[in-house]
């Protein structure tokens, strides 16, 4: 008994250290990168990264925005590019792009599903097996999780363009 106690508890604690951060950030170009190291991200690219507890599909953690930034918009001295928010026209292109691209992609496959939902139906009420039941279900299951995680995405795409606003983007980039 104690022996599979203890075996218990250093099973979750491993577990729990094993697990680590992943950090990912947008540079000036586009490109995503991660590193599980924290000291390996370039200053210029502190105030964009977003930590992840990995890297297997989990939405990304957005850092904490800067204190007290100032909505006008910052002109950095290498490039001349400016900033509003702290980050360039990339990456506010692409931050829209991404979610829209997202909630289009999961749109579009809905059709198929639901279809595919109203078969099994049939079969279910026709036939009565159990495995009709469990792929009728699966299916329903499958459907809500898409629905819910396009209200999610909206809900994102709502809170990106309040935060533009906030921050003085142009309405171009939010295209």
């Amino acid at each position: 008994m104690k022996l599979s106690a203890a075996l218990v508890f250093a099973l979750l604690l491993f577990n729990t250290v094993a697990q680590g951060a992943t950090y990912e950030w947008l540079d000036d170009k586009g490109v995503v990168h991660f590193t599980d190291d924290p000291d390996r991200i370039p200053s210029k690219y502190l105030k964009r990264v977003k930590e992840r507890d990995s890297v297997k599909g989990e939405p990304a953690k957005p850092a904490p925005p800067p204190a007290a930034e100032s909505a006008a918009p910052v002109v950095p001295a290498d490039k001349g590019e400016r900033l509003y928010g702290g980050y360039g026209e990339d990456w506010w292109r692409a931050s829209f792009a991404g979610l829209r691209a997202e909630i289009k992609s999961i749109e579009d496959g809905l059709p198929a599903k639901k279809e595919r939902l109203n078969v099994l139906r049939r079969k279910r009420v026709l036939y009565q097996r159990g495995s009709d039941r469990v792929s009728f279900n699966e299916m329903d299951d499958d459907i809500a999780r898409d629905e819910a995680r396009i209200k999610e995405l909206r809900e994102k795409l709502s809170a990106l363009d309040a935060q533009a606003s906030r921050d003085g983007v142009p309405s171009e980039w939010r295209q």
